[in-house]
């Protein structure tokens, strides 16, 4: 007899933070209203729907993506995981009256990048263990923490995408990582 769980956490690059346990099917469906991360579906500027933060001065959108897992163990206590990295529309925002230009786009896309190298990362940990519950949740806290600070950094040196030269080393820092987590 398979039992099946879900934990998700979500996490804006705004600091907002939800989590829920949720019994799903083996991978988050996407609905009307998210979509997983795929190398060939970039995000346009119609993917956020989410009512923008006017308090927050620094940012002229915010995207929310979750990072996730789900996992299935049989009664030996064999566990099976699948990871992911979603991009959630209606808590993603962008500012009226800012320019919705493909450079600002651009910095948006690889929030989300993130999230999917952080998703793969998370693949990988688990693959290397021989598991038990409470091994799964420090490795997930241990990684979705590492995946909140490096979000933050990310911002941090690009001003939120202001300097040009830190978003182009960033871009370059992105693509590497995630041809080096690449899912197998």
């Amino acid at each position: 007899m398979k039992q099946f769980f879900s934990f998700i956490l979500l996490i804006s690059c705004g600091y907002f933070s939800y989590s829920q346990q949720q019994a799903w099917p083996k991978v988050i469906q996407p609905t009307d209203d998210t979509f997983h991360w795929n190398a060939g579906r970039k995000l346009t500027w119609e993917d956020f729907k989410g009512i923008p933060d006017t308090s927050d001065k620094a940012a002229a959108a915010s995207t929310a993506s979750t990072l996730g897992y789900n996992y299935t163990y049989t009664p030996d206590t064999t566990f099976h995981f699948f990871t992911y990295a979603i991009f959630v529309k209606n808590y993603s925002w962008v500012k009226e009256g800012w320019d919705r230009t493909a450079y600002e786009l651009n910095h948006e896309q690889r929030h989300f990048d993130i999230t999917e190298i952080y998703a793969r990362k998370l693949a990988m940990a688990f693959k290397r263990y021989k598991l038990n519950k409470n091994d799964r949740k420090r490795i997930y806290d241990s990684l979705s923490t590492e995946w909140d600070k490096i979000q933050d950094l990310y911002d941090k040196e690009t001003k939120h995408s202001i300097n040009i030269e830190k978003q182009k080393e960033w871009d370059k820092k992105i693509d590497g990582l995630l041809k080096e987590y690449e899912r197998k």
